[in-house]
Order: structure tokens, then sequence, then C-alpha cells
């Protein structure tokens, strides 16, 4: 019932068209659903998970040459995977991408870079098994930006992608192209990592949900970033997909993780939270007035459902904030230019990589 009210009460938006209007409504019914609303159809029997693969390629083969989302596909082994006995999970045959920053057995893994344009994925990081065990069919790779630094995707590999809402604006990024298929209706859910607002930025940029998760929440897909400044998780079209990933996928006690379980046990009595918000940036500025009226909403919210909720300043000297943040992240180029001279005996053509990473690895 929650899944056939879902369908019927959530707008996706087509992409819009040179005629200034929407393009054609999303061509079936599993569009507008969320993954967990996906997900039920299977387990009552309702659709096979062939049949959420095959729809959700017809969409992406429909909605990419427009958004640019998709910059790898694994079509082939989707649907021969959906046709097997996959694991029993939370989402079991609903569509899935993977971040192109992350390793996926047999599918290009390129970083959104032009020096990374012949990788392909050898082996699939513990992060991965655990999605994968919550029963997705992977699909392919979202586009993002070189390497993930900047707050748009644009890299110069694969082309630029683009916000289904409006064609002529971002997606934002570095999970723009996640966002963007998900938003547009390709899949319900994807994959998507955070250092600086790479979930949070494209969320907001397309009507989604997206969190960064605490550091350490999660397990390493790959080397850590400096700083431990990424993680991984998901952008979602709904709350409740969000939250059943984290908790399929979170590292445990048994893990030797110290954090305390993401979301409270089934049945644990509500807790009561103390929420600081601020009006004004870290450098104390005061930010857009619509955004100021979208917290101002959220924190009456949280104050009606019981909540401690007070507006405080940050604290936070936004100088030094800033500029503590950019040595941490111009070290990853840096760090990237060394290794390749180590491997290689010679610093990488300076065209290789784009002009805003080679400028982070000259300012570390």
């Amino acid at each position: 019932k929650g899944a056939t009210a879902l369908a019927a009460g959530v707008a996706i938006p087509g992409p819009w068209g040179a005629t200034g209007g929407p393009a054609a409504a999303v061509s079936d019914e599993f569009a507008a659903l969320d993954a967990l609303g996906q997900a039920e159809l299977v387990r009552s029997g309702a659709v096979s998970p062939r049949e959420l693969v095959a729809a959700a390629i017809a969409r992406i083969e429909r909605w990419n040459p427009v958004l640019n989302a998709v910059v790898a596909t694994d079509f082939g082994r989707a649907l021969e995977r959906a046709e097997q006995d996959l694991p029993e999970g939370p989402f079991t045959g609903v569509p899935y991408l993977i971040k192109d920053l992350v390793e996926y057995e047999g599918v290009a893994w390129r970083s959104g870079s032009r020096l990374f344009a012949g990788r392909i994925g050898r082996t699939n990081p513990e992060y991965v098994e655990r999605t994968l065990a919550t029963g997705v069919v992977v699909l392919g790779k979202s586009n993002t930006p070189e390497l993930g630094l900047l707050p748009v995707t644009e890299p110069f590999l694969c082309g630029a992608a683009r916000n289904p809402w409006s064609t002529d604006h971002t997606p934002g990024g570095s999970s723009g192209g996640a966002a963007a298929a998900v938003a547009s209706g390709m899949v319900p859910f994807a994959h998507a990592s955070d250092g600086g607002g790479s979930i949070r930025i494209p969320a907001a940029c397309c009507g989604l949900f997206g969190m960064k998760v605490s550091r350490g929440r999660q397990p390493e897909p790959g080397p850590p970033m400096p700083g431990e400044l990424s993680v991984n998780h998901v952008v979602s079209r709904s709350v409740r997909d969000s939250e059943v990933m984290l908790q399929a996928t979170a590292r445990t006690a048994a893990d030797g993780s110290t954090l305390p379980p993401p979301v409270p046990e089934p049945g644990a009595p509500a807790r009561t939270l103390r929420i600081a918000w601020a009006t004004r940036d870290y450098s104390g500025a005061t930010v857009d007035a619509e955004c100021l009226a979208a917290a101002e909403s959220a924190a009456r919210l949280c104050a009606l459902l019981g909540h401690e909720v007070e507006e405080a300043d940050t604290g936070i000297d936004g100088a030094r904030f800033i500029e503590s943040f950019l040595v941490l992240w111009s070290w990853i180029p840096h760090a990237l230019l060394t290794q390749v001279e180590r491997a290689t005996g010679a610093a990488p053509p300076r065209g290789v990589l784009e002009p805003w990473s080679w400028g982070l690895a000259e300012h570390f």
C-alpha cells in the first residue's frame, strides 16, 4: 500500500527539452517508487528483478543522452544477475549505480580523470560487497568530476552532467551523476560519497535526500582520503532508503567500530536530541533568505517533535577553517602526482589532469 501511494504521489521530473517544457513523463510504473517500494514489489511476487532492471535500463537509455549521468554501463551482467539467486536483503532486485570514484569489478574505473582513462576495476572493496549483499543490481557507474574534487560535475573526460529539473543547470558535485540519475527516475537511489559536500550539494541541487554520515561509520572502499574527509553512502528520494542502506552497510562493534548504532533499534524508546542551528555561515555572513527559511522551518519541526532546539554561533574562525580544509583537499592531487612519479619515474604530462587539479596540487 505504501509503495502504491508513493507511486501516485511523487512527481519525477523529465529532462527539459529545447521546447521549454518538460519532456514526456517517465514511461513505466516503477520510476516513481523509492528503492524499498520497488523491493516490496519483488518480495510480494508482483514483479521480477529482471523487470525492474530492464525498466531502469530503458529509462537510462532514454534520458542519459540528455543528462550524461551514467558514464559506464554493465547492462548485460546486470540482466544476468537479475535472473540469478540474488541475496535476500532489503533491496533485492533494485537497480543501482556506483559512483565512478569507487572500484567495481569488470567495469571502467576512471575517477573522472583522463589519467585513468583505460582503468578497469579488478575487485570489489568491502563497502561495495556490503552494498551488493543488500540485493541491489548494479547497472553501471555515475558521472563525477575529476578525482571528486569539485562541487559541479563537468569532467573533461566524460563531459558535464545535467540537472533533470533544468538541463541548463548543474546537478552539483561531486556525486552529480548519481543525483541526476536518481532525480530523473533512472534509478531510485545511487551510491554517493562526500568529503566537503559531495553528497549534500547534489542532493540540494536535485531535490533529493543526502546525508554525510560520521567518519568511520562505513568501511573504506579503498585507501583512506587525507584526514579521512570522505565517507560513502547514497543519494535517495526517501529518507527511509538512506536509513535502511546505512543500517545494512555500517560497521558494527564486531568490525571494531566504537560508534553507537546509526539508528535506534526497533522498539527502542525515543531519544530527545540537543540540536543547535545557525543563521550565519563560517565567515559570519548571513545566508541566502531561501536557505535561512528552510533552516528555520527545520528547526521549528524539530522543536515540535520534542527536541531541544536553540540558535547558536558556530564559534569557528571561517578563514582558518577554509585554509585548513584546503590543505587537506589539495593534498589529494599532490599525493596522486607523487605516486605517479614514484611508479613511472616521471610526472604525468600536465595536460592529463585538469587545471583545477594542478592548481590544488601547486597550492599544497
